[in-house]
């Protein structure tokens, strides 16, 4: 059991035990208990959003990701805990298909960084990570960890939260087979928000082989240099024709509807018809 579970078992447990040691008499011949407070409040939160895109802005993957920061008081003493949540998701096609067949890498960690609420920052860059992990990851595969930050928070206001992702030995085999590399430099992804701004500050990307990112709102897309594979021109004209063909069929019923012109669904049903196996059934004698 992690740390915060532990210390919130404790609490209840604490809660318990003075409630079946309160003895059960008038209430006017008894003093009120001591109350243990205890309360949990979340004093921060944003998303953010990491796209890797090939070479034409198209997406390879992206990393969807959260962060919360909790204050837990009890009586005098307070806590502050910082919860990261992540995902991976792969880029489709135009009708549907994935593009990545599997992101591959050593380890992907997320380390935290943050400034309490007596002012002094920390940065545990390369030090203690919130969550690791090795391998690879699945199209949709959620990570969800919580570290404890701050055992002795003064107050619960926290001024800056946030962190660093740290990416060693990322690849990418795509739906065809092809292997994107981004080489053997690990790709470090920053983020942070500070307690008196609305939004969090651009992220900023470093390592890597000829990475180039820009950033928007709340996200950084990063250019892989990689070109675009055959199967996104190859569904992206398939789903042009199913569009147009689908187009034209809605079209030619609703004029048909209308009685501006007619189609011929006689011929259609017999052609059907006669496409259907004869069982028998329908023999008449």
């Amino acid at each position: 059991m992690s740390r915060p579970q532990n210390l919130l078992m404790i609490v209840l447990a604490l809660l318990m035990i003075q409630g079946m040691m309160s003895p059960t008499v008038a209430a006017q011949d008894v003093e009120p208990p001591n109350v243990i407070e205890v309360g949990l409040i979340e004093v921060g939160y944003f998303t953010y959003k990491a796209k890797f895109t090939f070479d034409d802005g198209t997406e390879l993957f992206t990393l969807r990701s959260a962060y919360r920061a909790n204050y837990l008081f009890q009586q005098t003493k307070g806590y502050h805990f910082l919860s990261v949540s992540f995902g991976f998701y792969f880029g489709k096609t135009m009708i549907g298909r994935s593009v990545v067949q599997s992101v591959e890498f050593d380890k992907i960690s997320f380390y935290p960084k943050w400034k309490n609420s007596a002012g002094y920052s920390f940065d545990l860059l390369g030090d203690t990570p919130v969550a690791e992990i090795n391998g690879t990851i699945e199209d949709g595969e959620i990570v969800n960890e919580m570290m404890m930050i701050d055992d002795a928070a003064i107050s619960r206001m926290l001024p800056m939260f946030g962190g660093a992702y740290v990416f060693t030995n990322l690849t990418v085999v795509l739906d065809g087979g092809e292997i994107v590399d981004f080489g053997e430099n690990d790709i470090q992804i920053s983020v942070e928000q500070y307690g008196n701004e609305f939004s969090p500050r651009d992220a900023v990307v470093s390592g890597g082989d000829d990475l180039e990112y820009e950033t928007e709102t709340r996200v950084v897309l990063i250019n892989t240099q990689a070109s675009a594979p055959f199967i996104l021109l190859l569904d992206m004209i398939l789903g042009i024709f199913i569009l147009g063909t689908s187009g034209v069929i809605v079209i030619l019923t609703i004029l048909h509807v209308k009685g501006r012109i007619v189609l011929p669904l006689d011929r259609f049903k017999g052609v059907l018809i006669r496409q259907i196996p004869d069982t028998g059934q329908n023999k008449v004698g």
